[in-house]
């Protein structure tokens, strides 16, 4: 896009006749993002700018009011120096009387979800510039309510999760807000199903990392310090448990993926001589449905046992737990379960030998 466009654009929306909706929707579109490529701040091309954005979110067509929030956003991308506040006002009314004064919007139509990235946008980004702490608190209230409501569409359940995992990493969401955004998730990891259970986790990973930050590791920064506040422990262990259900309730795509991440978590927050029993407790447990995956999981935490180095935890494990794979039923499975034993023992002396 060149500045000739944005002149041809420009002298089109003079000339157009307002009562056709749908083109004046698009040049006021166009213009948007002409202005924002180009950086175009002239006076009195933002002042008809404004005009047709606000005469767009007050269309009471689906179509006009959609295409003036994709402009606005456009906008508020870049610097817009004084005409900051009056886009911004626009947008922040528009989000007021649709999702806080009006019928909460439900749908997954482009709509929708247009309005409810703008609200996370906005409160991602323009926090001081709003200025109104109510508004601000009562936005990401409905957020949280509205994502745990029951049969949401799955492109609106997908599209709130995600800008409230933006939120979070981006530390607008704290305290005692974060707390409740964690039980939320915790009830949506749980309850819901399995399919719905990926995003949820996105969301109770950010919570999680947010809300407790892995200490500084010590020993060459191979091991994470222990956690020494005990209903601290205990949280963090509780959380654990949630991720570790999560892997026995989902079906083996979502199962395989969080196998993937957990052993990272674990490692990211716990010494491995802290989560090695638990990791084992799953693997060996009659009603664990992915036993495969778990092994890997195991895996990963034997690895990073020797490179902390816990050799002795390791070799005290081999001895204690050997009574345990021998008596699994059928046969078959307890021979499984001793050739993953086997296997470890064999990636623990491989990665001594690489560290010493």
């Amino acid at each position: 896009m060149c500045s000739s466009d944005l002149s041809t654009l420009s002298e089109l929306q003079k000339v157009h006749p307002v009562e056709d909706e749908v083109m004046v929707s698009l040049l006021c579109l166009g213009l948007s993002k002409a202005v924002a490529i180009l950086g175009n701040t002239d006076p009195e091309l933002m002042d008809r700018l404004k005009k047709s954005l606000e005469a767009g979110l007050r269309s009471q067509y689906t179509f006009a009011r959609t295409t003036a929030l994709h402009g606005a956003l456009y906008l508020l991308q870049i610097d817009l120096g004084s005409d900051l506040q009056p886009v911004l006002g626009l947008v922040v009314d528009h989000i007021k009387a649709h999702l806080l004064v009006g019928r909460i919007e439900m749908g997954a139509d482009e709509s929708t979800l247009i309005m409810w990235s703008t609200l996370f946008f906005v409160l991602e980004n323009f926090q001081t510039e709003v200025a109104d702490p109510d508004l601000e608190n009562n936005l990401q209230q409905l957020a949280f309510a509205t994502s745990s409501q029951a049969d949401l569409p799955r492109p609106l359940y997908t599209c709130l999760l995600a800008g409230l995992e933006r939120l979070v990493v981006a530390g607008q969401v704290r305290g005692r807000q974060l707390d409740q955004l964690v039980k939320i998730v915790t009830d949506l990891m749980t309850e819901w199903a399995p399919v719905s259970v990926i995003p949820a986790v996105q969301l109770f990973l950010a919570a999680m990392y947010a809300s407790h930050p892995p200490a500084p590791a010590d020993y060459g920064g191979s091991r994470p310090a222990p956690i020494t506040d005990p209903e601290l422990l205990m949280q963090m262990m509780e959380q654990m448990s949630i991720l570790f259900d999560c892997v026995r309730r989902a079906g083996p795509p979502e199962a395989e993926l969080l196998s993937e991440i957990l052993p990272q978590v674990l490692i990211d927050f716990f010494p491995a001589s802290d989560v090695v029993n638990r990791v084992i407790s799953e693997f060996i447990s009659p009603g664990q449905p992915h036993p495969p995956l778990l092994a890997g999981v195991l895996r990963q935490i034997f690895r990073a046992a020797v490179v902390q180095d816990q050799q002795s935890m390791l070799t005290e494990w081999v001895l204690v737990s050997l009574p345990n794979f021998t008596r699994r039923a059928p046969l078959s499975h307890s021979i499984w379960c001793l050739t993953c034993r086997s296997e470890e023992r064999r990636v623990g002396k491989e990665c001594r030998s690489r560290w010493s």
